[in-house]
């Protein structure tokens, strides 16, 4: 159980009991951040946010039971842990996210019970946000490469930001242009979340949370392509997410057969 959150008293009973139930192989509940701290307070207002939290939909509180790829601070029966063979100790990030996919890989449920919502209390200082997710980012590539199925379209954007920062410095306009506009549109949607959260938090809470989200996306970003350098691209990976994308893009009658 994560020591950054508190849970309510009934946590571990309302998991065993919808373990016994059936039909699923692990129970968790929702994510919800609360800040102890400035930057804490920050760092969750962002984490209530579509910009902070991606398709993590853990993160949020739902009116009913939701299936989540992973979720977070799981309850699992100890005989379906024991015949996956329990956690890869060669991921000490990104642990619980590759377990995951082992299990789902064999028809296994994950589900998130809206009763045990747990407060989570993010990092309280912008550095130790930041190697967070650097963290995040570097292990997900070797996630990746071992379940391609694992990845998700918006894991591939903080990469893509960090590449427009260093594309938008080159001199030539064919990287620079493209490069440029993606900043842009990224500096919109910065300005949109912080006038969202300025109607009705702490006004300099809200304005420091640009500072917030780049933190975030950058560092994960870096590690992300660190991870590329250190275990290589998940080109299948990638490539199932692009095709994906360009299939959802695509009036049925040009997607390709």
């Amino acid at each position: 159980m994560d020591a950054h959150a508190e849970y309510p008293p009934d946590y571990l009973q309302l998991g065993i009991d919808r373990l016994r139930r059936g039909d699923v192989v692990s129970v968790s509940g929702p994510q919800l951040a609360v800040g102890e701290g400035r930057w804490s307070r920050r760092v969750a207002l962002a984490l209530r946010s579509a910009l902070g939290v991606g398709g993590a939909r853990f993160r949020r509180l739902e009116d009913r039971e939701f299936e989540v790829d992973s979720g977070f601070t799981g309850v699992w029966r100890r005989d379906v842990l024991v015949a996956a063979g329990g956690w890869d100790e060669d991921w000490p990030n990104d642990q619980d996210l590759e377990l995951a996919a082992r299990l789902r890989k064999d028809g296994g449920r994950y589900v998130c019970l809206p009763a045990m919502a747990a407060s989570y209390i993010p990092r309280d200082s912008l550095v130790a946000l930041a190697r967070q997710y650097w963290r995040y980012g570097f292990y997900r590539v070797k996630t990746s490469n071992r379940h391609p199925e694992s990845l998700r379209p918006s894991q591939l954007l903080p990469p893509l930001l960090t590449l427009s920062f260093v594309g938008a410095a080159v001199p030539t306009r064919i990287a620079s242009g493209p490069a440029r506009l993606g900043l842009l549109i990224y500096a919109l949607a910065l300005l949109h979340s912080t006038i969202e959260a300025a109607r009705e938090e702490e006004p300099r809470d809200a304005a420091a949370l640009p500072l917030v989200y780049v933190a975030m996306h950058v560092s994960y970003g870096v590690g992300f392509m660190e991870g590329c350098a250190r275990w290589g691209l998940p080109v299948r990976a990638v490539s199932e997410q692009l095709k994906a994308c360009a299939s959802r893009a695509l009036p049925d009658c040009e997607r390709p057969t």
